[in-house]
């Protein structure tokens, strides 16, 4: 199936495999799991597809998506300052007979909170150039060993697998409570594991890290939650399925 940009390459049995604005996929069966081998996407020489304990997920991030987010900023932020400035500079705080400076003073301490907002902008939307003209590699790498985030100016974080908490809503104890996946918690346990990313914590963390993957990865939820299914389901290799409703 061809989904908005999909474009299918290759496909070997037993594997699924698509590219997709920088995003890798392959299917937990066959040779990803074979820990014998290890193989390369002929069409990416930065990727790799197999673990010897276990798959190895590889999404690029997109540049495009960083440029975007830096104009997105540099735009309204430049032009705050620019306004900013003329009016600053259009002021006279000189003592006159027609002027006793209380409406300049007025006019600056309305005008200094925009001209604060447009350099916030400025700055964060320099960060996201920088991210967009980055000389390294951009990506986020989950593998046996750990959920790694390469972004550039953004920062290197890296995760030990064997202190990730990953779980379904369906798998949170009965008095778990997440105000910004209240209606997630009620879809049925399949749709979760078919269209979602699982909860994704470490300890120290503040972010949830589902949360960081879908911001900087191409594609809809549900596309990075079958890109993420192998990496998911070595991490539950543990845990048993919901059963299946019967219709």
């Amino acid at each position: 199936m061809i989904v908005g940009g999909l474009q299918p390459i290759s496909q070997p049995a037993g594997e699924f495999h698509f590219e997709w604005g920088g995003l890798l996929g392959h299917d937990s069966q066959g040779a990803d799991m074979n820990p014998q081998k290890v193989r390369e996407d002929p069409n990416n020489r930065d990727s790799k597809v197999a673990h010897p304990r276990g798959p190895t997920v590889h999404i690029k991030v997109p540049r495009f998506r960083a440029l975007e987010r830096a104009l997105m900023r540099l735009v309204p932020g430049g032009f705050l300052l620019f306004v900013s400035y003329r009016v600053l500079m259009a002021l006279n705080f000189s003592a006159s007979g027609i002027s006793n400076r209380i409406t300049e003073y007025s006019i600056t301490v309305v005008i200094l909170p925009l001209a604060i907002a447009g350099l916030v902008l400025v700055l964060r939307g320099l960060r996201w150039l920088a991210m967009a003209f980055w000389p390294g590699r951009l990506c986020i790498v989950a593998d046996a060993d750990a959920l790694t985030f390469d972004l550039g100016p953004m920062g290197r974080h890296r995760y030990p697998t064997d202190r990730l908490d990953v779980r379904y809503l369906f798998e949170m104890p009965g008095d778990f409570q997440d105000e910004g996946k209240s209606f997630e918690a009620y879809l049925d346990p399949r749709q979760q594991m078919e269209e979602l990313l699982p909860r994704i914590r470490f300890p120290g963390e503040p972010d949830a890290l589902e949360e960081r993957i879908t911001y900087y990865a191409p594609g809809t939820e549900k596309q990075l939650a079958e890109t993420f299914r192998p990496f998911v389901e070595y991490m539950r290799r543990d845990r048993n399925d919901p059963p299946q409703d019967d219709d």
